[in-house]
């Protein structure tokens, strides 16, 4: 009896130890997972710091992938004027008693497979948080939270992750309770937007058209000589 009531406890610690952590991921569908709490987000994805150019009381702020004067450049747009301050640092409202509502996320020419960052809510209630992503005009998943999981005056990270062949063009982050800050962004699988079969063709025609005119010059400086 001492022998099979060890091994049921056995069974039972081994069975407690194997169960999966709780997930992260606070929403999904076919097109992209949005994970809540950086411990919790997947490995290897490789992402690559946006550092800001400082602004005080500007609706836009420029950021640069990777270094402080690198490209691409992220634009990103706020409802109303916003303070910046420079580096791998935050986009915040523009003094303690104000807030933004909306801040929308794009890398002009490229698309990206990946986002994180961190929201500061308002410390309002209720409070909500709402995220659209999109690629070019097609909406590719949207929420809205009001409570949990959602933290006031405190930071709070998140993930946005394109699922298979999926890319982003854009992110809308919107709070009716407002945010005090949007910090900390970084991109990854950030890719040039491929140019239509037509420019492609428009451009190899203009390619022949040159080549065809500067073998015509050619040939008529030789027979000049």
């Amino acid at each position: 009896m001492r022998g099979l009531a060890a091994l049921s406890a056995a069974i039972g610690l081994f069975s407690f130890t194997c169960l999966p952590a709780q997930s992260a991921i606070v929403y999904s569908n076919v097109n992209l997972e949005i994970y809540e709490g950086q411990g919790s987000f997947p490995s290897g994805l490789s992402e690559t710091q946006v550092f800001l150019d400082g602004v005080t009381n500007s609706p836009t702020v420029t950021g640069h992938v990777g270094s402080q004067g690198g490209t691409p450049l992220v634009n990103f747009t706020a409802n109303t004027g916003v303070t910046a301050n420079e580096g791998f640092a935050d986009i915040s409202a523009i003094n303690n008693q104000s807030t933004y509502s909306t801040l929308n996320i794009t890398v002009p020419g490229y698309t990206f497979g990946d986002i994180i960052f961190d929201t500061k809510l308002a410390n309002k209630d209720p409070f909500d948080l709402t995220i659209s992503v999109y690629n070019g005009n097609t909406l590719l998943g949207t929420n809205t939270w009001t409570g949990d999981p959602l933290k006031t005056n405190a930071n709070q990270s998140w993930l946005i992750l394109a699922l298979d062949a999926v890319v982003f063009t854009e992110v809308v982050l919107q709070s009716n309770s407002g945010f005090e800050a949007i910090r900390h962004f970084e991109l990854s699988e950030v890719t040039p937007v491929p140019l239509p079969a037509t420019a492609w063709l428009l451009g190899s025609a203009a390619l022949i058209g040159l080549g065809g005119l500067g073998l015509s010059r050619k040939r008529r400086a030789q027979s000049v000589r």
